[in-house]
């Protein structure tokens, strides 16, 4: 499980089949549009245009992307539930693992954050609990400021593009 930080989501301006495999389809204004296209794909056994690798297209198949405005440079950060639970504590959000405020608010609290929080010394690979056995693979020195200056980045576009930070 993990958590992503994002900004709020642009207007969707249409919706494209992508097969993650360097295909791609033109671009649909209505998802009706994509999905029908979709259900042609696959019927026919083809790929999509510009697809490097078409057996594992075909069996894998395609799906349907949303396309927004804002294009594909929307910065975000994906971290285990664990890391989130730290860095939500350490911005003042504890015990909220889904969420959004201001550009403004999360950018101060991450500077906050950044200039008041010691220097993160990590947390070796430990066993949870006797049975089953569980291992925490821990983290890394030095974690916690690395992932806020990526927060910092997140923040600082939102309040760019007049947007929310969001975190789920």
């Amino acid at each position: 499980m993990s958590i992503t930080f994002y900004p709020e989501m642009a207007p969707v301006i249409g919706y494209r089949l992508v097969d993650h495999l360097g295909g791609i389809s033109e671009l649909f204004a209505e998802y009706s549009e994509a999905v029908a296209r979709l259900d042609e794909l696959h019927a026919s056994d083809a790929v999509l245009p510009g697809c490097t690798d078409p057996e594992s297209a075909r069996a894998y198949g395609a799906t349907i992307e949303a396309v927004t405005s804002d294009g594909e440079d929307v910065p975000d950060l994906n971290v285990s539930n664990a890391n989130a639970a730290t860095l939500l504590d350490v911005l003042g959000f504890s015990g909220e693992c889904s969420g959004a405020c201001s550009a403004e608010d999360f950018l101060g609290r991450v500077l906050t954050a950044e200039a008041l929080s010691p220097q993160d010394a990590g947390v070796p690979a430990h066993q949870v609990g006797a049975s089953p056995r569980v291992i925490d693979c821990g983290r890394r020195a030095g974690y916690i400021q690395e992932r806020l200056e990526e927060l910092r980045v997140i923040a600082e576009w939102a309040r760019a593009h007049d947007r929310r930070v969001q975190w789920a």
